[in-house]
Parts: C-alpha cells; sequence; structure tokens
C-alpha cells in the first residue's frame, strides 16, 4: 500500500524548492518544486534510463575544404504510423530497436556534412557527430561543438533530421539561443527564512502521486510518490501562481 504523505517528506521537499526566470521584462524570478520521485522510505530516486534502441555514439569531426556552392532543400516532416492492435498483440519490435548498418552510418555522415557544410559553411573542424539513433521514420542526428570554448558552446547542441530510406534533410534544431539566454542570468540568493517563506506558500499546492518507478539497484519497479506542484511563488508580488498562466 502507499502511505506516503507530504508530511513525511517535509524536509526533502523543501530542499527540491528550485527558482526559474519567465519572459517578462527584464528578468523575472519564480519558484516552485522540482518534480522528484521519492521512495516510501523517504530518499529521491532517480528513474533508470532503460535505452534498449539503435543509438550509436559516435565522435565524427566534420570537416572540408571549400564552401558549398549548392542549396539544399528540405523537405517536409511526416508523423510516424500509429501502433496497431496487431502490433500489441504481435509484440512487434519498434522500427527505433533496429541496429543501424555501417553502410547507413557512412551514408548518413556524408549527408549531415553536406547540410552543415551549407548552414555552417565557415564553420569546418567546428562541429562534431556525437550520436546516431532511429527517431522512426527518420534518423536523428546530434551534432555537438568539437572544440568548446565557453559555456554556451559545451551546452550547445544541433539535431539534424533525416528520412531513413532516402536520407533526405527533414529539420535542423540549433539550441544555442536558449543557453545564451541561460548564461545571462543570474541566480538569485536565498536566506535560510526566504527559503521558508516560498516553502510554507507552496506547500498547499504540493502534490503527491503514487508511481511505479524502475529501480536499477533491485532490477525491479518500486512504488514510490512524485512530488510535483502546478504552482509556482513570485518573490516579487508575494503571489502563488498556475505556472501555465506565466
Amino acid at each position: 500500500p502507499f502511505a506516503l504523505t507530504l508530511e513525511d517528506i517535509d524536509s526533502l521537499a523543501k530542499q527540491q524548492i528550485k527558482w526559474f526566470s519567465y519572459t517578462k521584462p527584464g528578468h523575472q524570478y519564480a519558484h516552485t518544486v522540482v518534480e522528484t520521485f521519492v521512495t516510501q522510505e523517504g530518499s529521491i530516486l532517480v528513474p533508470s534510463k532503460l535505452d534498449f534502441t539503435s543509438s550509436l555514439d559516435r565522435n565524427d569531426i566534420l570537416t572540408w575544404a571549400n564552401s558549398s556552392t549548392s542549396i539544399l532543400k528540405r523537405h517536409p516532416f511526416q508523423s510516424a504510423a500509429s501502433v496497431t492492435a496487431e502490433d500489441v498483440i504481435m509484440q512487434t519490435e519498434h522500427p527505433d530497436f533496429h541496429p543501424i548498418s555501417q553502410e547507413t552510418v557512412n551514408a548518413c555522415r556524408n549527408a549531415i556534412q553536406k547540410i552543415v557544410q551549407n548552414v555552417y559553411p565557415s564553420e569546418s573542424g567546428q562541429w562534431m557527430i556525437r550520436h546516431i539513433y532511429r527517431q522512426h521514420p527518420y534518423l536523428a542526428v546530434k551534432l555537438s561543438r568539437a572544440h568548446p570554448t565557453s559555456y554556451v558552446d559545451q551546452q550547445r547542441r544541433v539535431t539534424i533530421l533525416l528520412d531513413e530510406k532516402t536520407l533526405d534533410w527533414i529539420s535542423l534544431t540549433d539550441d544555442q539561443e536558449l543557453h545564451t539566454a541561460l548564461a545571462s542570468v543570474t541566480p538569485p540568493e536565498l536566506e535560510d527564512h526566504q527559503q521558508d517563506i516560498i516553502f510554507n506558500a507552496l506547500r498547499p499546492y504540493l502534490l503527491l502521486t503514487p508511481r511505479y518507478v524502475f529501480a536499477a539497484s533491485k532490477g525491479q519497479y518500486v512504488l514510490c510518490g512524485l512530488l510535483d506542484s502546478n504552482h509556482a511563488y513570485l518573490p516579487a508580488t508575494n503571489e502563488v501562481v498556475l505556472m501555465r498562466d506565466l
């Protein structure tokens, strides 16, 4: 039976209060409780990632001698086919688990180099392929900076989707702007009494829901409580508001 209560984990819940900034003029801060899985013994459990897909780790640096003169065309995005009842009954393996052949890896690398050369023509030798994995019906390729020199460079990721059959270019996502924004934000410093004020304001809005989580140390699922909240505390006005309204 699930017997965990919020009173049992008061001190732990207070430790999970974190700040974040939201998009208003200037730097606006709010505080909320970070989603956390808590065992019935009162300790934090980090869910195990069971990743048995065909993801391949790579360390391929992309280089080229000249800028690309060709214009690459992006092809339209298409959603994957739905899982059918027959797939479930037959326990059909998901396409993401199909292995990626060396021939496909080589062809994928050539396609990625042409795209990066086209999008970042002056950055030869500055990008590295980190992972290639299936995201049916696509091949996803994650790149990062080969020689990072700053926080933004170190955290920056580019993800490119290719059609898994034709290797046509579908999309490119670069999260540089996100990390540039994060790097410019200075976290607020909180005194102990301020932490207590925030926690007491948020406490009526805390949620504790039963959830089964896989524990790698035990090799099985264990019953935990999911600590979470849909609300945030605004120190500028001493209000508690729904996060979706920020």
